[in-house]
C-alpha cells in the first residue's frame, strides 16, 4: 500500500501542496488520555481511479510501440 505522509512528502518536493492532493486525508484528534492533539493520515483510494487509468493508457501506447519495434526488428532477422 501507499503511506499518506510519504505521499505527502513527495508531493511538497514537486511543490505541490497537501490542500491539492484531493485522495490525501489529514484530520486532527484530542487524544482522551493525554488531551493531546494529534493527527491522523490516510487515503481516498478512489481518487486514485483517474490517474491509474492515464497511467495504464500511457503504458498500453508503450507496449504497442515496442511490440511494433520488435515485429521489424524480427522480420529483419528473418529475412
Amino acid at each position: 500500500g501507499f503511506i499518506a505522509q510519504d505521499i505527502v512528502e513527495a508531493a511538497k518536493e514537486l511543490g505541490i501542496s497537501e490542500d491539492d492532493l484531493a485522495f490525501i486525508d489529514h484530520s486532527f484528534w484530542t487524544d482522551k488520555e493525554t488531551g493531546e492533539e494529534r493527527d491522523r493520515y490516510g487515503l481516498a483510494y478512489e481518487e486514485f481511479i483517474a490517474l491509474n487509468t492515464y497511467v495504464i493508457q500511457r503504458q498500453k501506447e508503450k507496449i504497442n510501440t515496442l511490440e511494433e519495434r520488435i515485429a521489424k526488428l524480427e522480420e529483419l532477422v528473418n529475412a
